[in-house]
Parts: C-alpha cells; sequence; structure tokens
C-alpha cells in the first residue's frame, strides 16, 4: 500500500506515510496495482477513498482469490455504473460505529477473482489481476470525464 493525494496525485511510500499532503489535501492509501484505477477515477471527479487489492487462501486451502475494492467517498448514481466490466459489482457500504450508522452511504467498486488450484502460481495470479484491472480501465476511458463531473454537479454527489 502507497498513499497518494487526491488532488495533485503526489505518491507517497508506506513507509514514509502522510496523513496530509503538502496542497492541503488529506492523502488516500491505494495498492498499487490499482494506481490507474484510481486515477482515472479521480480524472472523472469520483472521490476515492481508498483501494485495495489483496490476494488469499481460499477456504478450504486449494486455491486462491484475488479481492479487489475500491472505496469512493460519495454515493453515486447507479447508472453511472452501466455495463461495468466482468467481476465487477457495485455496493454500498454504511460506516457504522457501534452499531450506529454514522453517515450516508458511499459507492463502493468490487471484484472477486478466484484462482482455481492449478493457477495459483504468482505468474497466473498476476496476469488475471492485469486483465481484470485492465477491463476497468478500459472501461472508465469510455467516460468522458467532463461528462461526469457534469453528471456529479446535476446529481449533487461532489
Amino acid at each position: 500500500m502507497i498513499t497518494m493525494c487526491p488532488s495533485c496525485l503526489e505518491l507517497f511510500s508506506e513507509i514514509w506515510s502522510k496523513p496530509c499532503c503538502d496542497c492541503g489535501y488529506k492523502t488516500v492509501s491505494v495498492s498499487v496495482e490499482l494506481l490507474g484505477v484510481v486515477k482515472a477515477l479521480i480524472n472523472r471527479g469520483f472521490k476515492v477513498s481508498y483501494a485495495n487489492c489483496n490476494t488469499h487462501k481460499d477456504q478450504d486451502g486449494s486455491g486462491k482469490f484475488t479481492q479487489m475494492c475500491i472505496d469512493l467517498g460519495a454515493d453515486y448514481p447507479q447508472a453511472l455504473f452501466d455495463e461495468l466490466p466482468p467481476d465487477w459489482i457495485v455496493t454500498d457500504s454504511y460506516p457504522v460505529i457501534d452499531n450506529e450508522i454514522l453517515e450516508p452511504p458511499f459507492t463502493v467498486l468490487n471484484c472477486v477473482c478466484e484462482h482455481p488450484p492449478s493457477e495459483c502460481d504468482p505468474e497466473s495470479i498476476d496476469f488475471a489481476k492485469e486483465v481484470t484491472i485492465s477491463n476497468l480501465e478500459l472501461w472508465l476511458e469510455s467516460k468522458d470525464p467532463e461528462a461526469c463531473k457534469a453528471i456529479f454537479r446535476l446529481a449533487g454527489c461532489n
């Protein structure tokens, strides 16, 4: 994980993590694999609060799975996410402390890639992650940045 300023896109290593950038914005934690996606989302006006990519053994230990999660800092209209690439879904997350919902929900992009036992070597896992992330990047490229920002203003998202 590294941290990134959502305003100037400056990167800070996990060793020298900064909670705030010199430009005054709070930094966000981002997995290196998702940097391109996060930058594309920010360029289109999305607020990103966190982006994580982790691979784990599945419950029976025979294979592995990679989970990718991109927390967006607002509740975006579901219509913006029509035709998401394979494996990617949109969910809502509700911040809860002591069983009390603190804030309105925010949108989350999620993806789970399953790696069967025959495809659990590091090269196969990296390839599957690259394909899945590349699919989301291509989908984002089809979204005009200025049109997205205009929709957000009209919908009151930002």
